[in-house]
């Protein structure tokens, strides 16, 4: 199969694409999750709270009826609100149960995006291929799974209470919990298989958003190269990153001790002073062309510089810029500094001239 477009959709989806397609509206979300829950905590409450609902009903019907006509308007005024904010009471906690849970199947997020028309959804071809497509069958197949599920759990529980049922064949008058108890044990049966479905059903939208949002190749390309930017460009922005470090690197060496290097080929400068820092540190570093301006800059700024070879290469590889002069060669940079200094003395008149420092060409960072 040709890679491209209508390629072979084998990538998983970046996290790039996916929060573009959350923000476009366009990834699924299970409604059933929302609804059973609702439905569910409802049928409790019922049961929690039923007669004491039936109740004031009850009386709020009675005081109704003995109020009508009877013009007492701020009387009537006074039940109709009182009744008003128990019935607002109860849609304002349906409400936030439905918000609650909705966001446990992919969080809430406003858009308008679904509301542009868009022209190739009155396409035939692509109204035949979702007719026919894997997630309508899906749907179809979830349909059959409710009733089966929310039948089966009702049927189940109306077996065990089968005789309480039975015992409702009576002549006599019965009580409305007598009725009611056993149907809301029914519905709530009911209603816990569609809680247990639509937990599955948050985890099966997951996976059909991941399935539609799959790559292609040339998909993947493509967002790497928005993500990351053209090659070229990420190119040209890195020499740019890495003219501006060389600057900086040539600039640190004004603030160098003294620069050690090879004589032509390495170049490392070093800078300590006793008040500010702690430990030598390496404050700018170059091999063969790169040295060349490090070299120039000690020269310009009157940094000395002291050839030792070995030493150079060895700060050299073991050493990055702007980090300490590790513990193995602390006392080859000291006899260098110290080399510096005797001879600043003898330059301004005191002492003999002191001799350059010599060390072995084994000298390492990694032996003492």
């Amino acid at each position: 199969m040709a890679e491209g477009q209508e390629g072979e959709k084998k990538h998983g989806a970046s996290d790039r694409r996916l929060r573009q397609a959350r923000e476009r509206g366009e990834l699924r979300r299970s409604n059933d999750l929302p609804k059973s829950a609702m439905t569910m905590l409802l049928v409790l409450a019922i049961a929690a709270l039923g007669a004491l609902a039936a109740e004031g009903a009850y009386g709020w019907m009675i005081e109704s009826v003995r109020l009508a006509g009877a013009g007492d308007l701020q009387r009537a005024w006074a039940l109709d609100l009182q009744y008003g904010v128990a019935f607002g009471a109860l849609l304002l906690a349906a409400a936030f149960i439905a918000l609650l849970f909705g966001s446990f199947s992919g969080g809430w997020l406003m858009t308008f995006g679904l509301l542009a028309p868009k022209i190739d959804h009155l396409s035939p071809s692509r109204s035949w291929g979702q007719v026919f497509s894997l997630t309508n069958l899906i749907e179809i197949l979830k349909s059959i799974v409710k009733i089966v599920v929310i039948g089966g759990a009702g049927l189940i529980a109306f077996h065990f209470l089968e005789p309480d049922f039975l015992s409702l064949a009576s002549p006599h008058a019965l009580a409305l919990s007598a009725i009611g108890e056993p149907a809301l044990v029914v519905i709530a049966a009911a209603c816990a298989g569609g809680v247990v479905l639509a937990g599955a059903d948050v985890g099966l939208q997951a996976w059909l958003n991941r399935r539609a949002m799959r790559m292609t190749d040339k998909e993947l390309k493509e967002e790497l190269r928005e993500a990351e930017g053209d090659p070229q460009t990420r190119a040209r922005r890195r020499a740019i990153l890495r003219r501006q470090a060389k600057a900086r690197q040539i600039r640190a060496v004004r603030t160098a001790s003294v620069v050690v290097t090879n004589p032509t080929h390495y170049a490392v400068a070093v800078r300590y002073r006793r008040d500010l820092d702690p430990v030598p540190m390496v404050v700018a570093k170059g091999v063969d062309l790169t040295a060349a301006p490090i070299l120039e800059e000690a020269r310009q700024y009157g940094i000395p510089l002291v050839e030792a070879p070995p030493l150079a290469r060895a700060l050299s590889r073991s050493v990055e810029v702007d980090r300490p002069v590790p513990p193995a060669l602390y006392r080859a940079v000291a006899e260098v500094l110290a080399y510096i200094w005797r001879l600043d003395q003898w330059r301004a008149g005191s002492g003999a001239r002191p001799r350059r420092p010599h060390f072995p060409e084994s000298l390492d960072a990694g032996k003492s």
